[in-house]
């Protein structure tokens, strides 16, 4: 199916994955994560590329970046960007809020998720990249190296 190059992405769908997607994260349900993901991922960071081949290589990083934002247990976004469907493709920029238990902020990331759309209601990321990431350039390197 080639998509026509207006066509938008439904925005109540895609925030909707997307917040699937951070729970999933969050309460560390791997199996949940990893269906919302398309192997081999590109992954970018201030850290450079991380090409993730494997699922056992996919869970690994996202322990290791789960453990490091141990004290996040909530998170919130805005969608900063929406571009159109092309070729069943699209990007979207989230900014996400994260917090403790108390409500408190832990920090903030921004985040490019390239999407490729399976069907006109399921998501795939395909490739991701953060721009602003709510860790340190050395805790980036030990997640990315």
């Amino acid at each position: 199916m080639v998509s026509a190059p207006t066509q938008m992405a439904d925005t109540a769908l895609l925030m909707s994955f997307l917040e699937r997607l951070q729970s999933s994260f969050l309460s560390m349900k791997l199996e949940e994560l990893l269906e919302a993901f398309e192997l081999p991922l590109p992954v970018y960071s201030s850290a450079g590329l991380k090409l993730v081949r494997e699922a056992q290589e996919f869970v690994a990083m996202a322990r290791m970046f789960r453990e490091i934002r141990g004290d996040t247990v909530s998170s919130a976004f805005e969608l900063l960007s929406l571009e159109p469907i092309v070729n069943d493709r699209f990007r979207a920029v989230a900014q996400w809020h994260h917090y403790d238990t108390e409500g408190r902020s832990t920090g903030n990331s921004q985040v490019r998720y390239f999407i490729h759309l399976r069907e006109p209601d399921q998501f795939a990321i395909e490739m991701i990249e953060f721009l602003v990431m709510p860790i340190t350039l050395d805790q980036a390197n030990t997640i990315i190296h």
